[in-house]
């Protein structure tokens, strides 16, 4: 089984917000690829919407935010790594889109009792503005048929 595509790629663009409140706190970046730890898929990412939540994430909405952190929780996109003990059916050339946030720590709500769960997309982890993001296996869904991939990519060519 294919684990990983290989890349040349030793850098990649991101939009990182260092400080919320202001214009000037989101600002693009090169940073290393990260590789996938355990449980964990890279995906190279073909869109990323902009909604109403990275909005309130910009301005500083949620207190716990984490920065600096990429926005973006609505990703389209293929693997192209999977990192070891991965237990989905989603392997190294799916195209996938993001759940917003690890399915597995926390359904349905990301908000628990002892607070929010750590994988928040755009919140508490790095989201999807980034041309490659590393994140937990279930905070993606495998497209299992073309249709289904035209219809995300159209829904999400809005926003870019």
């Amino acid at each position: 089984m294919q684990r990983f595509i290989q890349y040349r790629c030793l850098s990649h663009r991101a939009m990182i917000l260092r400080a919320t409140g202001s214009a000037q706190g989101l600002t693009e970046a090169t940073r290393e690829p990260r590789a996938p730890s355990e449980r964990e898929l890279k995906v190279r990412v073909h869109c990323c919407g902009v909604s109403s939540l990275d909005v309130m994430n910009r301005k500083g909405a949620f207190p716990f935010i984490k920065t600096p952190i990429i926005l973006g929780h609505e990703v389209s996109g293929v693997v192209v790594e999977v990192g070891s003990g991965c237990s989905s059916n989603i392997a190294v050339g799916d195209k996938v889109l993001s759940l917003h946030w690890d399915q597995a720590s926390s359904w349905p709500s990301p908000l628990t009792s002892s607070g929010p769960t750590k994988s928040i997309l755009g919140l508490l982890e790095d989201g999807g503005n980034q041309e490659f993001m590393t994140a937990a296996e279930h905070t993606f869904m495998k497209f299992e048929s073309k249709q289904e991939w035209s219809a995300a990519q159209a829904a999400l060519s809005k926003y870019i």
